[in-house]
């Protein structure tokens, strides 16, 4: 089970990885819909099986207090869906904020360069999380900077 619970302010982290816990239980494309309930019985006994694991996955990876709204929705794909309208918030203003925030992003001198690439980092995934995420090239040149100049 991942360890990463969706509290309602962590999307964009828990996305990712509730994703590559599902894909590593074969269950994404059941998930975001790619994966049709077929119309034989027998096979949609099996996939109703996954969608079930994928639900369950789903459910529990998500904070209580936030299950409420999501109680009416059916399949891994509705729940989904449904959490996605609701935190995956792409506007062109966040990810203007985001790019913003990294480009003054500046280490001062004596500070801790763990906590300030961790911070880069964040700031960097969340925008290649929204499909905004920057070159290798520009990464470099934004990270060498906000170092300090000694």
């Amino acid at each position: 089970m991942s360890s990463k619970n969706f509290d309602g302010n962590n999307f964009h982290y828990w996305m990712k990885a509730i994703r590559n816990h599902l894909k590593a239980a074969r269950l994404w494309e059941v998930v975001i819909g790619t994966e049709v309930r077929p119309a034989a019985a027998h096979l949609a006994a099996q996939w109703d099986h996954l969608d079930h694991l994928a639900v369950a996955i789903l459910m529990d990876s998500i904070r209580d207090n936030l299950l409420l709204g999501i109680t009416g929705e059916e399949t891994a794909a509705m729940i989904w869906a449904f959490i996605t309208s609701k935190y995956h918030d792409v506007k062109w203003g966040t990810s203007a904020s985001f790019l913003g925030k990294l480009t003054a992003l500046k280490m001062t001198n004596g500070s801790n360069v763990n906590d300030h690439l961790t911070a880069f980092k964040e700031l960097s995934e969340k925008l290649n999380v929204m499909g905004e995420g920057l070159n290798s090239s520009q990464l470099t040149a934004l990270l060498l900077g906000s170092l300090p100049d000694s």
